[in-house]
């Protein structure tokens, strides 16, 4: 069991308020000193507004002590094999997506959809490119709902139904004055009720939408200005962010988004802040993910970032920043695949459903290339698959818990 030191956080909290709390710098340098059982002390208060905020960092030691800190068991994997590689196979191409379904796995691969049992069989395929009835333009999510699979397309704003053979049934449409344009994560809850990313809109993080009733339910805080993506985000802005190593406007809204039975989950890509939500909208409990081996990734993407737009590249997307790749729910908790600077590895972070139970697992011999994953549920020996895009191969490992 390894504990995330506190000493750490807590002087890095301080260093945050000092950056951007000028006038009061040389008084919180003499105020606060991190003592041996991991708590704030205050050493003395000035006069004026400096005895509120002597009184605020009381009363944030004496809550939670466990807000800043948090325990977790690590687990290393270093046995992994391939479950087929596109290079080597005939029947599968180039792997996208993969999400654990009832008996197997539904893989988005060319632009098409397959299923697959536990052994990575191929069982059929359905669904294509397109503009009409039952096709797609970007796929930005799939679900098992019930008796049917779910799609939803990005471009066109619309659910795909399908039932469990793969045979088209209808289509949704989705209002534009309901949602974001181009959302950058959704998650379907249920057949009539879905979350979706909302980039800041209303102060949030995300809002569900009930589609029988057309009731919005905003949720979370959001960390900056709601952006729109008509017009996209100004690339001199993000460029003049970069360079200054702030983290650009439209990335503090950015989260990733999953959900199981007993909740909904967010993951703020910025701050590593996992939240789990109810389904009605109900903070249940958060937790700071942040783990000691992402320790200055941040810098590093600042570092990489600033010399792609000094050469005319855009941002990163294996550089962007984000603390994590992809979120995966399972009927006992979440799985996160966390970013970090270092790609010889694939990392998940697995936090229980009442957010106590926290486990960081390593599978070794897996590159960075690597951002998608599923995890299967009720088998008797239970496993992991990666999904490596780039280079068109599912790995699978063993899972642990």
């Amino acid at each position: 069991m390894k504990r995330f030191p506190r000493e750490l956080m807590l002087k890095k909290s301080f260093e945050r308020m000092r950056k951007f709390m000028p006038p009061f710098t040389a008084y919180i340098k003499s105020m606060a000193y991190i003592s041996k059982n991991n708590c704030l002390k205050i050493k003395r208060c000035m006069s004026g507004v400096y005895p509120l905020l002597c009184l605020h960092l009381m009363i944030s030691c004496s809550g939670d002590q466990e807000v800043n800190s948090f325990s977790f068991d690590e687990y290393e994997i270093n046995e992994i094999s391939t479950l087929f590689s596109a290079e080597n196979s005939t029947e599968f191409h180039s792997p996208t997506s993969i999400r654990a379904i009832e008996g197997g796995f539904l893989l988005l691969d060319n632009n098409r959809f397959i299923k697959m049992d536990h052994n990575g069989n191929k069982l059929f395929t359905f669904g294509g490119e397109g503009r009409g009835p039952g096709e797609y333009q970007q796929v930005s999510g799939f679900w098992e709902i019930g008796n049917t699979f779910l799609i939803y397309d990005r471009l066109s704003a619309k659910f795909i139904h399908f039932d469990k053979k793969g045979i088209w049934m209808n289509d949704t449409s989705i209002d534009h004055e309901i949602i974001p344009l181009f959302p950058s994560s959704i998650v379907v809850i249920d057949r009539s009720l879905f979350a979706i990313a909302t980039r800041g809109d209303n102060g949030s993080l995300a809002m569900i939408v009930n589609l029988e009733s057309e009731q919005i339910k905003y949720i979370g805080e959001a960390l900056g200005d709601y952006i729109r993506m008509d017009p996209p985000p100004d690339p001199y802005e993000t460029h003049k962010a970069v360079n200054s190593r702030v983290i650009p406007e439209d990335y503090k809204n950015s989260v990733l988004l999953d959900s199981n039975e007993t909740g909904l989950f967010i993951y703020q890509q910025t701050t590593a802040m996992l939240e789990k939500y109810s389904h009605d909208g109900e903070l249940l409990w958060s937790r700071n993910l942040k783990f000691p081996i992402q320790e200055g990734l941040f810098d590093h993407m600042f570092e990489v970032n600033a010399d792609r737009l000094n050469r005319g590249s855009p941002v990163s997307y294996n550089y962007g920043f984000n603390h994590a790749m992809a979120l995966s729910a399972t009927p006992d908790g979440i799985a996160v695949l966390i970013n970090k600077i270092e790609k010889d590895s694939v990392t998940v972070a697995w936090v229980s459903n009442d957010g106590e139970d926290i486990s960081l697992i390593n599978f070794k011999g897996i590159n960075h290339y690597t951002n998608r994953f599923a995890i299967p549920t009720n088998i008797e020996k239970p496993f992991i698959l990666f999904v490596n895009s780039l280079q068109g191969i599912i790995y699978k490992a063993d899972w642990p818990l």
